[in-house]
């Protein structure tokens, strides 16, 4: 992780790279698959629901784990931005481990919302 840090800092360092790229993009450009899988713990985990638009950036990776764990990690998150990702990534995913990690995070957000409804 310390060789990433660094590449990060000079790819942040690197104005005509920023002018062009997002700090995501740049940070996501230094990582393998398993870092940019723990990327999406930490916006998770850190950001929460501030982490949405990142984490809409992700569903469109390459890796079909971290497009799973991103759809996860939206189903935790919920709300109506959650919920549009989810939508956009069911339609375009054509994976049925992450089909059913889309599918099973979008009942999550309708159950909860159904929940605080019959709860008030």
């Amino acid at each position: 992780m310390a060789i990433i840090c660094k590449k990060y800092i000079e790819l942040l360092l690197d104005k005509n790279y920023l002018s062009k790229h997002s700090a995501l993009q740049a940070l996501l450009s230094c990582c393998d698959s398993d870092d940019q899988y723990d990327i999406v713990g930490v916006l998770l985990e850190i950001g929460g629901a501030a982490a949405l638009p990142e984490l809409s950036q992700l569903a469109t990776s390459s890796d079909v784990l971290i497009r799973g764990y991103v759809a996860r990690a939206l189903g935790k998150i919920g709300g109506s931005s959650a919920l549009d990702t989810l939508s956009k990534m069911m339609n375009d995913e054509e994976e049925e481990d992450v089909q059913r990690d889309v599918a099973y995070a979008i009942h999550k957000i309708e159950d909860r919302g159904y929940n605080e409804v019959i709860n008030e």
